[in-house]
């Protein structure tokens, strides 16, 4: 019996650290979307038109956003969404309607942002943007 529970503590172990990994790698993969976006927009190269929705888009930002390990307020993640989503406008209230559910369900953090303001960060514990697609 004690080799199985081994065995399972072990199993165990590596799943949580396999799930850190991958948590990570799609935190970086969100900031890469939204770096490459920008580039482009400098570069006045033609952005794709994306289906992505409003939801998944802050969701993107703010998961780049656990790369930094840091909060951001809303005005940055509505100057992400213009690089973002050029193509679409960017409505404040909307922005902090969902910023104000992913916290209540628990998929976002709200803390103080480093300007002072509110800021909101992606709960690592939560599912990831591909489990959301």
């Amino acid at each position: 019996m004690s080799n199985y529970k081994k065995a399972l503590t072990d199993a165990q172990r590596e799943m949580a650290e396999i799930e850190t990994k991958i948590a990570d790698l799609k935190s970086r993969h969100a900031q890469l979307e939204t770096t490459i976006a920008g580039l482009k927009g400098l570069m006045g190269e033609p952005q794709e038109e994306t289906d992505i929705t409003f939801s998944a888009s802050i969701r993107t930002i703010l998961m780049s956003s656990v790369y930094k390990d840091r909060f951001i307020n809303v005005a940055e993640i509505a100057n992400n969404l213009r690089i973002l989503r050029p193509q679409k406008p960017v409505n404040l209230a909307s922005v902090r309607t969902i910023l104000n559910r992913l916290v209540q369900s628990e998929e976002a953090k709200q803390g103080e942002a480093k300007d002072g303001t509110v800021g909101y960060s992606w709960n690592r514990s939560q599912r990831t943007l591909s489990d959301l697609r």
